[in-house]
């Protein structure tokens, strides 16, 4: 019926082999991942969408690799860009420090930021292996889970967080990561790769690594004017709630209507925005050298199962990602079909790069499925492990795991249990526990041994530990600005 649990086991813990043996005369490739927050994957073109929010997704999809089946490893930022940064499963050595007492906050909103935590220095990040392998590295952050005390910057050479716009609160403007990325390319040795620059200076030829992270989907939605007159066909009223609504939240039909338009007008305005940044990167003769990675950490939900917002439930709209990888290399094949997971674009960008994988990296590399043959056939054996997603919500209850046929939610708080056969449902409208009980069986069987591994773990008591020493050390702190900024966006309650 499903894979054996052993071979499930295997597959969902287990990083790949090494890179490919590559012509070391060949310089190693630029690469720039681009993270397109709340990015839902059938509001876009290559994932089914019948509106025209993506023509220039939809384009390099058709140019490069389509993952159809693509899983977050979690519904929220902060857990699967942590995952996603470090190659790892989030718990239990992500974070070291919880954030100490923030001046100001209420007690409803300390609370909250009581259960936000840094990113601990422990880990060895994608940066810091690109960096060490004589990457530069330079990233851009909209998203305040992302400020300069979060741990975040850890192995970057040149990092920057863009704040909101204090009145409205909103993330930063998107074009802003482009002018500060350009600006840093143009301020490298040379403007050009194998250039010198006017000074005389030689360009010093190093690659580089990019991370630019782009806020536009994400609530509150406020497109272009322009965008939203196209793509707005319903007026109704804004009733964004992150949960469940009630009363006079709720949102009737109209109103859904409305903000899905909204959310489609952020999508496209998004997507102009990702056409200036290869636009700039290949005015400066970049283009044919650098890998390109387009993704999000999670959907959204539009009341689906009942529901608003993000960072919640593990039902699919939050966990089914888009995922592109543009390698230029002529070869690539355009859609696959394959289960893949967030936690293995780490491993795949560094065997593009021709970067050992560490240890202890959780992910394994899709290069395989990219360059395969149209029939999907990988061009040799090290085809990708990942046979199956095992993703967490951030209120430490819900788990789930998802196959090539099945998705499975469970609560660990009182084993409540949905499964859905993505086969017949794959917007997961049915529970079909009670005809399929023995998948659910093993299916809960791999939710055990993740949780045993990761949430149950020696580890984590060292985890624990690591936290409680620090308390007598100084606590990042939230300015007024950026704690605005969080209820904005629905990551604080007033």
């Amino acid at each position: 019926m499903i894979a054996t649990l052993a071979a499930l086991a295997m597959a969902i813990g287990c990083s790949s082999p090494g890179p490919e043996e590559a012509n070391e005369s060949e310089p190693p490739p630029n690469v720039v991942i681009v993270m397109i927050d709340t990015l839902r994957f059938d509001h876009i073109e290559p994932g089914g969408s019948d509106r025209s929010t993506s023509p220039f997704l939809a384009r390099l999809a058709n140019e490069g690799t389509f993952f159809e089946n693509a899983w977050a490893q979690a519904p929220h930022t902060l857990a699967s860009t942590a995952t996603f940064l470090t190659g790892r499963y989030f718990p239990p050595m992500l974070a070291n420090r919880f954030f100490e007492p923030v001046p100001g906050l209420n007690e409803t909103r300390q609370r909250v930021m009581e259960e936000v935590r840094i990113l601990a220095e422990e880990n060895n990040t994608l940066a810091e292996v690109f960096r060490d392998a004589g990457f530069e590295t330079f990233a851009v952050f909209t998203n305040p889970h992302h400020h300069p005390t979060s741990g975040f910057f850890q192995g970057f050479d040149s990092a920057e967080f863009i704040p909101g716009i204090p009145e409205p609160e909103e993330a930063a403007d998107g074009a802003g990561v482009n002018t500060r990325f350009a600006k840093w390319l143009d301020s490298r040795s040379g403007s050009r790769q194998g250039e010198e620059k006017n000074s005389g200076e030689p360009n010093t030829g190093r690659p580089f690594f990019a991370y630019l992270h782009y806020m536009e989907p994400h609530h509150p939605y406020r497109p272009p004017p322009e965008l939203e007159e196209q793509f707005v066909t319903v007026r109704g009223e804004y009733k964004y709630t992150n949960g469940v609504p009630h009363g006079v939240l709720a949102p009737t039909p109209k109103d859904l209507e409305y903000m899905k338009g909204l959310y489609n007008a952020e999508i496209r305005y998004n997507d102009s925005l990702l056409e200036d940044l290869w636009s700039s990167i290949e005015a400066r003769g970049l283009a044919e050298n650098t890998i390109l990675v387009a993704t999000s950490d999670h959907g959204e939900e539009f009341m689906d199962h009942g529901g608003m917002g993000h960072g919640i439930t593990l039902e699919i709209e939050m966990l089914h990602i888009p995922l592109l990888i543009y390698t230029g290399s002529g070869k690539a094949n355009p859609r696959s079909d394959r289960l893949v997971r967030n936690l293995d674009i780490a491993a795949t960008v560094l065997d593009f790069a021709r970067i050992p994988l560490p240890e202890n990296y959780d992910g394994s590399s899709l290069a395989p499925l990219i360059n395969s043959s149209p029939d999907g056939t990988p061009d040799n054996a090290q085809e990708p492990r990942s046979r199956s997603s095992f993703s967490f919500a951030r209120n430490n209850v819900w788990r789930s795991v998802t196959t090539d046929r099945w998705h499975l939610i469970r609560s660990m708080a009182d084993d409540a249990r949905t499964l859905y056969d993505l086969n017949a449902d794959p917007r997961g409208t049915v529970d079909v526990m009670n005809r399929f009980p023995k998948v659910a069986t093993e299916l809960d069987a791999i939710v055990d041994m993740m949780n045993e591994r990761y949430f149950e773990s020696g580890e984590i008591v060292k985890a624990l530990e690591a936290i409680h020493a620090d308390e007598g050390e100084p606590g990042a702190e939230l300015d007024p600005v950026l704690i605005r900024q969080l209820e904005a966006l629905g990551y604080l309650r007033k």
